[in-house]
C-alpha cells in the first residue's frame, strides 16, 4: 500500500511541473511581446520556432518575426515578479 501511494505522489508532482505549477528549472516559462510562450518554455507551451535557440524565432501562433522577451511566467502566461 506504501508502494502505491508514493507512486501516486510521483505522478501527481510530475502532473505539476509538466504544467508548472512546482518552481524549478523544468518549470520555466518565458513571454513573448506578442503574448505567447517562447524562449526556453516547456515544447507543450512554446509557440516560436527555434532560431539561434531554442523558441527564438517566429511565432507559430501569430505573424510575430522573433521572440521579444518581456518576461517570467507561470503556466497560465501570468508574469512573475
Amino acid at each position: 500500500m506504501t508502494t502505491k501511494i508514493l507512486n501516486k505522489e510521483r505522478v501527481e508532482f510530475q502532473k505539476k511541473l509538466k504544467e508548472g505549477e512546482v518552481h524549478g528549472f523544468h518549470s520555466v516559462f518565458e513571454m513573448c511581446s506578442c503574448g505567447h510562450f517562447g524562449g526556453n518554455s516547456p515544447d507543450s507551451h512554446n509557440g516560436h520556432e527555434p532560431n539561434i535557440q531554442k523558441g527564438h524565432g517566429k511565432c507559430k501562433l501569430c505573424d510575430c518575426n522573433w521572440f521579444t522577451w518581456v518576461g517570467f511566467c507561470n503556466a497560465k502566461g501570468e508574469i512573475v515578479e
